[in-house]
């Protein structure tokens, strides 16, 4: 099929090119990858939930199966890519940094199955606590030790029955006096029928007692798997916190970040409208001064300009005297 092809996203059913399906369901379904490869997990007869997250490393080589497109396969190396039946993938899956992008997206996938889509698989959850290890090996050699008992019982009460039908024909034969006297049967028979009460008498004792335990080691199991899903459960709360209180911390930390640049504008800005009004200043400032200037070179010009006609006027006098003379 041609890279230029388009297909349907099986997440959100929206049609893009087939080159650019694997990047939009890296970008826009971390989470239904999640719970796609959950549903796909979920026929293996074999799967634990501890293996089931096990199977989540990166140096396990882990292909993501298409459900709408059988026999297609997501990897999401450097660059994603979506792989039909038909398409050669040899190369993409023989370059390391493909195979290491592809881990690190199998992770964040991980991170986006919860607790719930565990449960809701319904796969065995397995225990590692020690203590609880040997409790089920306790049930289990309890339950075989009981299962012996019994095949003990059964034979022993098949004795008893051939031995009775067996007396039982002796008891027609009592009567001729060659044989066994009756009443030497019939003493036999009592001790041998009180024989059979004693061992049905142990055999309903190791019964009870099997139940007994069997019922006290199902009740400390319940307890223990009740105790080890809510140390589950609240390492999932707790979890849950951490990562609010990380995502409180780093708003708060922007936010700061943020106050802080807006201070240093706001004081920058601030000393530059101060530079601004000093300049203005001076240039006022320069202004007076020269309108001053220029106005002492107006009065010092007119006081000149007087002082030119007071001694035109003197010399005009002096003449005129000369001339009367």
């Amino acid at each position: 099929m041609s890279r230029h092809a388009s297909l349907v996203c099986e997440f959100c059913h929206t049609e893009v090119r087939k080159n650019l399906l694997a990047p939009h369901v890296k970008a826009k379904h971390t989470r239904e990858v999640g719970l796609l490869m959950l549903e796909q997990w979920k026929e293996s007869a074999t799967c634990n939930m501890i293996q089931l997250m096990t199977d989540f490393t990166p140096s396990k080589r882990i292909w993501i199966h298409s459900k709408m497109y059988p026999g297609s396969f997501y990897l999401f190396g450097v660059k994603p890519m979506f792989f039909m039946d038909d398409d050669d993938h040899s190369s993409y899956v023989s370059c390391e940094a493909n195979m290491v992008s592809h881990g690190q997206f199998l992770e964040e996938v991980s991170q986006a199955i919860t607790l719930h889509d565990l449960v809701q698989i319904g796969k065995p959850l397995v225990f590692t606590c020690p203590y609880m290890v040997g409790l089920q090996k306790e049930v289990r050699d309890l339950t075989h030790e009981m299962e012996t008992k019994k095949a003990e019982y059964d034979d022993h009460l098949s004795l008893l029955k051939k031995e009775t039908a067996d007396l039982r024909e002796l008891l027609v034969l009592s009567t001729d006096e060659s044989v066994v006297p009756y009443r030497v049967l019939q003493t036999q028979c009592v001790t041998l029928r009180a024989q059979a009460v004693e061992a049905r008498h142990k055999c309903s004792v190791w019964m009870e007692e099997c139940e007994d335990l069997e019922e006290k080691l199902k009740e400390e199991y319940l307890e223990k798997t009740k105790a080890q899903s809510n140390e589950l459960l609240g390492l999932y709360e707790a979890l849950g916190k951490a990562r609010e209180m990380n995502e409180s911390l780093q708003s708060k930390f922007k936010r700061a970040v943020a106050d802080g640049v807006e201070k240093e504008r706001q004081k920058e800005k601030a000393e530059k409208e101060k530079k601004k009004e000093a300049k203005e200043k001076e240039k006022v400032k320069k202004a007076l001064k020269a309108k001053e200037a220029k106005k002492k070179l107006k009065k010092a010009q007119a006081i000149a300009k007087a002082e030119l006609d007071s001694d035109s006027d003197s010399d005009s006098d002096s003449d005129s005297d000369s001339d009367d003379d």
